[in-house]
């Protein structure tokens, strides 16, 4: 049976009585917990057939294989998450829907590429109820349990100093249970807005900052800039 008055394309989340965070979205019903327990496990069950068959595809070659988790951090900041239910992650506020994932993604030895590490909660509108920090918080936290490297990543092409410190901050943060810094960030993209004047010189310091580190001493073995 499929999931009853969840709305349409565009439907906010508490407009719906399945994703509403009031006490009676249906969620939270025997059902709802079936369903999405169902529907995040089909994800998990086909991540589990590609990381398998990459690993075959690619022993003794030496190729450190990432999957790449999509940064859905709009509804973070609510009870449902309903925009990371629907997309198959089980994570809501009373339920952690990454640790699965990853404890997937070690049995194959795989790390992670995440993205949102140029977003600040401050940036988003309210209206979205979004929190990428968060959610970049949780990811890395169950990377860290999981024994799984975390590659970084910005979302959007972004060509100033806020986005340039906020990616610096996350590359060389330090990780629940003491796992250390990312084990890579990659700079998106190299567009036309990079090459102006003032772009330019924020991201040759942003470069030379993600080389060094924050203390301004040579990095060994920390966060690689791409």
């Amino acid at each position: 049976r499929l999931v009853q008055h969840a709305g349409r394309y565009n439907s906010r989340p508490w407009e719906t009585d399945f994703f509403t965070d009031e006490a009676h979205g249906s969620w939270r019903t025997p059902y709802g917990h079936w369903f999405l327990d169902w529907y995040s496990g089909a994800l998990i069950a086909h991540g589990e057939r590609v990381a398998s068959a990459a690993s075959e595809a690619f022993a003794g070659s030496g190729v450190r294989l990432n999957a790449k988790l999509p940064g859905i951090h709009w509804m973070y900041d609510s009870c449902a998450h309903a925009a990371e239910l629907t997309a198959g992650f089980y994570n809501t506020c009373e339920r952690d829907g990454y640790t699965p994932v990853l404890e997937m993604l070690a049995r194959h030895s795989f790390g992670v590429s995440f993205t949102c590490a140029e977003m600040r909660d401050v940036e988003q509108p309210q209206e979205a109820h979004s929190s990428p920090e968060r959610l970049l918080e949780q990811v890395c936290s169950a990377a860290a349990r999981c024994g799984v490297e975390v590659s970084g990543e910005n979302a959007l092409p972004r060509y100033d100093a806020h986005a340039h410190t906020q990616m610096v901050q996350n590359a060389y943060r330090p990780a629940a249970g003491g796992a250390g810094r990312m084990s890579s960030m990659t700079f998106l993209r190299m567009g036309e807005g990079l090459f102006k004047p003032d772009a330019w010189v924020s991201f040759v310091q942003f470069a030379r900052t993600m080389s060094m580190g924050p203390s301004g001493n040579p990095v060994h073995g920390g966060a690689e800039a791409q």
